[in-house]
């Protein structure tokens, strides 16, 4: 992935907009082209960026108003960025849609799609389940409840998708930011289609007026690699996720799957954090080895955390790294290996762990 810039998946054709850019507009383009960040320019310089959930959850905002207020200040990338590097900008921002600026100007725009794109066929997403990674505390609602209520626990949860629920707990239908942002827009600009004639103000309307019935969850135990898989094809950023009796379970999105991949919330029962020169393949191995041992590190050795920071030693011929594990839980221990290959003092640390554990018992 370190061999990979930005420049060579990025989006090129980006649409920008000036800070006098009235609101409407800017929605209208969100909407149009199926987008989720603006880059603002100010005579082609780079000055910052609007991201849809900010519109979105201010309901009031007058239409006519410029964007001005709304810029943000994200990360930005160079065209000669690496893409792990993108990978932990968008992951530790929030911010799945990141400028690509050349001195000043925008060159391009890096989302995750373009990511996963170029990661989908990776057979390692194989060894996991939807069940390791989603988001297990997510909003809910009901379908009396409004359409501002949808908006603003999108807003503040940041998810593109709601489950709506009757009163057994059973899905009935999900809410998709998109239907919110369309409705929002239709409201604010007068625009409204046939399916919006009949509808009143945001916060009146009842979310069983835009929820989508006709929707296809994903199963909890469903393989890693095939459920983003559908997410790619359906350009979606998020599913929900329900268990065999169609009961919501969490919410799967892309921006959760690349936390993933930079080692955040691998299993249910330890927490892990990893840093340092680590590739996205030799992340994604550490996970798969301490995924299959999760249980003996847990139960076994009591293990509630592990840290795990790896870095190159530079002026050697050979790849050598030292790799160093601070693992937290009934007792404390700091663990360091050195050798050649990443995936050789990978192995070797695993194996010095699963030791540690079985000494517990």
């Amino acid at each position: 992935m370190n061999e990979i810039s930005v420049s060579k998946i990025m989006t090129r054709k980006v649409v920008t907009v000036s800070e006098n850019t009235p609101i409407a507009k800017a929605m209208m383009l969100m909407d149009t082209k199926g987008i989720k960040e603006l880059p603002v320019v100010d005579n082609k310089r780079y000055i910052g960026t609007v991201i849809y959930y900010d519109f979105v959850s201010n309901a009031q905002v007058n239409q006519n108003e410029k964007i001005s207020r709304f810029i943000r200040r994200v990360p930005i990338l160079s065209p000669k960025d690496a893409i792990d590097k993108a990978i932990k900008l968008m992951v530790d921002s929030g911010i799945s849609g990141l400028p690509v600026v050349d001195e000043t100007h925008v060159v391009g725009i890096l989302s995750d799609y373009d990511i996963f794109k170029l990661l989908i066929n990776n057979h390692i997403f194989d060894n996991f389940k939807v069940s390791n990674v989603i988001i297990k505390r997510f909003p809910i609602l009901r379908p009396e409840d409004t359409i501002k209520k949808a908006a603003d626990l999108a807003a503040i949860n940041k998810v593109d998708n709601i489950p709506v629920l009757d009163n057994f707990g059973k899905m009935v239908g999900e809410v998709a930011l998109n239907d919110i942002f369309r409705f929002v827009y239709s409201q604010r600009t007068g625009k409204k289609g046939k399916k919006d004639a009949d509808r009143g103000e945001i916060s009146e309307t009842k979310v069983s007026d835009i929820m989508r019935k006709d929707t296809s969850p994903t199963v909890v135990t469903l393989n890693l690699r095939r459920a983003l898989e559908n997410l790619i094809s359906k350009k979606s950023k998020a599913a929900v996720v329900v268990d065999v009796d169609g009961r919501p379970l969490g919410i799967l999105s892309r921006i959760k799957i690349l936390s993933f991949l930079r080692g955040r919330d691998i299993g249910d029962q330890i927490k892990i954090d990893i840093s340092g020169d680590f590739s996205f393949d030799s992340t994604m191995l550490l996970k798969a080895e301490i995924d299959r041992r999760e249980k003996i590190f847990a139960d076994v050795g009591k293990f509630s955390e592990i840290r795990f920071y790896i870095k190159r030693i530079r002026g050697q011929i050979t790849s050598r790294y030292e790799m160093t594990a601070n693992v937290f839980g009934k007792k404390r221990y700091n663990v360091k290996i050195e050798g050649v290959g990443e995936e050789n003092v990978i192995r070797e640390m695993i194996e010095k762990l699963e030791s540690i554990a079985e000494k517990v018992r």
